[in-house]
């Protein structure tokens, strides 16, 4: 059985740790001049197949990995992977004053979280993970309107 509060906290730390990322690299760009022919940091700012790709592969490994009860290990590789670059690419643009390439980025960004909610879900749903309670049912039967809104806009 899964313990679903250990995922709940590791979602939790996963977004106090890209609170610091976010705030670090926000001071780094205002402060160091970055180098804007950096092939690395301007492929964080283009949504791609490849991007795409390694979002969902890192939404469907967290899902796999909080279904077996390994949750903290792989959620930190997620957000690792697909929510820590582009999150810092904005930072560092916006903090040079960047604007156009950190909303890019915010963009990839978007893309990645819904990509990896969509995995997740699938995941989910493949395993045969439902709700227990009747509350977790109803609230699962009816997404929140951020999500709805998400999906619709991705696709």
């Amino acid at each position: 059985m899964t313990n679903f509060a250990d995922a709940d906290q590791a979602g939790v730390d996963a977004a106090k740790s890209c609170a610091r990322w976010v705030v670090t690299a926000l001071a780094i760009g205002a402060i160091v001049e970055i180098n804007l022919d950096s092939k690395e940091l301007l492929d964080r700012s283009q949504i791609g197949i490849d991007s795409i790709a390694l979002a969902l592969a890192s939404g469907a490994a967290t899902a796999l990995s909080v279904a077996t009860g390994l949750s903290s290990a792989l959620v930190g590789v997620m957000v690792a992977v697909a929510l820590r670059p582009p999150s810092v690419a904005i930072a560092m643009f916006a903090g040079a004053g960047e604007f156009g390439l950190a909303g890019r980025a915010a963009l990839l960004l978007f893309a990645n979280i819904v990509s990896v909610g969509i995995a997740s879900q699938l995941v989910f749903l493949l395993r045969g993970i439902r709700p227990r309670t009747w509350h977790e049912q109803e609230n699962a039967k009816s997404p929140s309107g951020l999500t709805s809104l998400s999906g619709e806009a991705f696709f």
